[in-house]
């Protein structure tokens, strides 16, 4: 039972993160709203694509350990690498998804 009030709670602080982005955000003017923009206005967060990763610095893509998207942080800078092969609503969650485990 405390596990589901536990999984209740994360999903209710979630809920109103998603909902205090909707509307402090400089750039969400329709729908559907490009995940980087929304990123780059709420955050510190630099994204990085996986082919930039690889071509510009030589960072292995099997390294992030996944084939979408991954959340770094390096000496309280973090960067998050995304998979732009992935369809566009797939790139959006990844994103988004990234963005919960940073916000919560």
């Amino acid at each position: 039972m405390e596990q589901n009030r536990n999984a209740h709670n994360k999903y209710a602080v979630g809920y109103i993160e998603a909902n205090k982005i909707l509307l402090s955000s400089n750039v969400i003017e329709d729908f559907p709203y490009d995940a980087i923009d929304v990123l780059k206005d709420q955050t510190d967060i630099k994204p990085c694509s996986f082919g930039r990763a690889e071509n510009k610095y030589g960072i292995p893509v099997k390294s992030f350990g996944s084939k979408s998207a991954s959340l770094h942080e390096n000496y309280g800078r973090y960067i998050l690498f995304y998979n732009e092969k992935e369809v566009r609503y797939r790139i959006r969650f990844s994103i988004f998804h990234e963005l919960g485990h940073y916000l919560l």
